[in-house]
């Protein structure tokens, strides 16, 4: 009897450790994340917009909304790089699925100065982001898929939108 305590207080213990790890692993990487973004912030405060949109890009690629509606304000304005109206509403669009309420009045300024064409081709890529997203396990694209065919769309896709809702 006594091995058997020895060997599930054993078993207790890896688990115990193991959580505790994916803890201390999570928390770094979200402090990372945190110090990243503080740089690029300090970064667009001195006027170093290249190297904010370099910090911030690698944080938009992540997914993680605010450095999007990042992205998409100093791209819209021209600042870092040419003004590039196409990838300023790639990165609103995604910022807005994310959450970010400011980044649908950037989209919506943005799309009175592009052709059907080009928003169409925005379209397509914002969705095959989500696409890949859902396709890597991703579990917060699963919502942002559902309100990608609702709000960004040119005609609102309702069933497939309640389809991804409901998963």
């Amino acid at each position: 009897m006594h091995a058997k305590n020895s060997y599930f207080s054993k078993f207790v213990l890896l688990i115990c450790l193991t959580v505790f790890l994916s803890m201390v692993e999570a928390n770094a990487d979200s402090h990372s994340e945190n110090e990243a973004f503080s740089t690029a912030v300090k970064a667009v405060k001195s006027r170093d917009y290249s190297q904010a949109l370099t910090l911030f890009e690698q944080q938009a690629n992540n997914a993680k909304h605010d450095a999007q509606y990042n992205m998409a304000v100093l791209l819209h304005a021209g600042k870092g790089r040419p003004r590039n109206y196409l990838d300023a509403l790639y990165w609103g669009w995604l910022a807005q699925l994310g959450g970010i309420e400011e980044a649908e009045d950037i989209a919506s300024e943005i799309l009175d100065t592009l052709t059907e064409d080009d928003i169409k081709t925005v379209r397509a890529r914002v969705g095959e982001n989500l696409r890949s997203r859902l396709e890597n396990g991703d579990i917060n694209a699963i919502s942002q898929f559902a309100d990608y065919h609702l709000t960004i769309l040119e005609e609102p896709a309702h069933g497939t939108a309640y389809i991804w809702y409901s998963i």
